[in-house]
């Protein structure tokens, strides 16, 4: 049964990294980065609220026209 799993090495790296990852702290150490962080993170949901608007509001209109 060891055999089979053998050829699936290919994937532990991946495995072991991942694992790894989860142990990171993602929450930044200073009160700048946090305030970074979080402009970026408003800056993107804001243009990703208006890349919606406008596929919404462009599908409508050819809907209408």
């Amino acid at each position: 049964m060891a055999r089979k799993w053998r050829c699936h090495a290919v994937f532990e790296l991946s495995a072991r990294l991942a694992s790894g990852l989860q142990y990171l702290s993602r929450k930044p150490h200073s009160s700048t980065q946090r305030r970074a962080a979080m402009k970026f993170e408003t800056l993107m949901l804001n243009s990703l609220f208006a890349a919606c608007v406008l596929i919404c509001a462009s599908t409508l209109a050819a809907m209408l026209a």
